[in-house]
């Protein structure tokens, strides 16, 4: 299993599949310059994205970003995947990453 720490309390567990489309994401639509190495770990097989860190400008990113990877994974829908009986939990996955971030932003 993978996961991402959100904040000091928050996190998301889950496949590490599903945490490389995060990262994916997460460089594809946004500017987090503090965490090239840790994206660039993701892709070599890393299952562990520590967000926690992110200073206030990365912040407001990734709570402008992670519903943008959600929105964009529902347009493209169940052919995007190799195989689309995962479909349904891969939008899970991002669904809840999307609340912990928005949780985590709140407090």
């Amino acid at each position: 299993m993978a996961s991402i720490n959100i904040s000091e309390d928050e996190g998301w567990v889950g496949a590490a599949w599903v945490l490389r489309s995060i990262a994916n994401g997460l460089q594809q639509y946004g500017n987090f310059p503090s965490l090239d190495q840790d994206f660039a770990a993701v892709e070599g097989g890393v299952q562990y994205l520590d967000l926690s860190e992110l200073n206030e400008s990365e912040r407001a990113e990734l709570r402008r970003v992670a519903p943008l990877i959600l929105s964009e994974v529902k347009k493209a829908g169940p052919s995007m995947l190799t195989d689309p009986k995962f479909y349904p939990g891969f939008v899970t996955a991002l669904e809840e990453f999307e609340q912990l971030v928005t949780a985590a932003a709140s407090k």
